[in-house]
């Protein structure tokens, strides 16, 4: 065989070659069109998933979830476009010293079966503040490996919308890997019975690329279609 082909064979080993075309795995996409409002206890479950309201700092544990549907959001100044859930930040009774700090996290499961550079990746949510503007959050968390992969701080307006969009990088190490997404508000103790972060319109998807063992096979298969013309 000539250098050239050895070359062309290398090259289109090396490019960005799909098979076929990259399929979108819907790991979340919540609306929140079936929650109730403030409901007793810590889980709200819905499509195969919990979503967990846990204390993160000071002795004022969570004692209810709260999400809500579109009619819902009149009560806490947010667009009914969708609805969503509430982080809230408590004092503890009169003493804003007291304050204890909030989270909501949900956990889902990367594919097994697809071995591949995931780079087409999207997690996108909107969130907004109920009355006051105050600090808050967002982490995508490898459970699996212990490591962070988004950490970010987010900010909003009182009383509307605003996206968040992340576009993660996974390689085929992360497969079969649990990740955990987490908002937290963060609001200072003197203004935290007045703020609550909304969150809404959650979506997850992710986007398994072709691995490179079928860029190989395009390139073996490629260099097997010389070999039978030169014959």
């Amino acid at each position: 065989m000539k250098f050239g082909n050895w070359a062309v064979i290398l090259a289109m080993v090396s490019m960005p070659i799909h098979t076929k075309a990259a399929t979108t795995i819907a790991l979340i996409n919540e609306d929140f069109s079936t929650g109730a409002g403030v409901v007793t206890g810590t889980t709200w479950s819905h499509n195969g998933l919990d979503w967990v309201w846990s204390n993160v700092t000071g002795s004022v544990p969570p004692n209810g979830t709260e999400v809500y549907n579109s009619a819902g959001t009149g009560a806490r100044g947010m667009p009914s476009s969708h609805g969503g859930f509430e982080v809230f930040s408590q004092t503890s009774g009169s003493d804003p010293t007291s304050g204890s700090i909030w989270q909501v996290a949900v956990t889902v499961v990367l594919p097994t079966n697809h071995p591949a550079i995931w780079d087409g990746n999207t997690i996108s949510f909107d969130m907004g503040y109920r009355s006051a503007v105050s600090s808050s959050s967002f982490q995508l968390y490898n459970v699996t490996d212990a490591r962070s992969i988004v950490s970010q701080s987010i900010t909003g307006s009182v009383g509307s919308w605003k996206n968040y969009t992340f576009n993660p990088v996974f390689t085929d190490a992360d497969a079969g890997d649990t990740l955990e997404l987490i908002w937290r508000d963060a609001a200072a103790p003197s203004i935290a019975r007045a703020s609550g972060l909304e969150v809404g319109a959650v979506v997850f998807n992710a986007v398994p690329e072709p691995s490179a063992l079928s860029l190989v096979t395009v390139g073996l298969g490629a260099l097997a279609a010389i070999r039978r013309r030169r014959s």
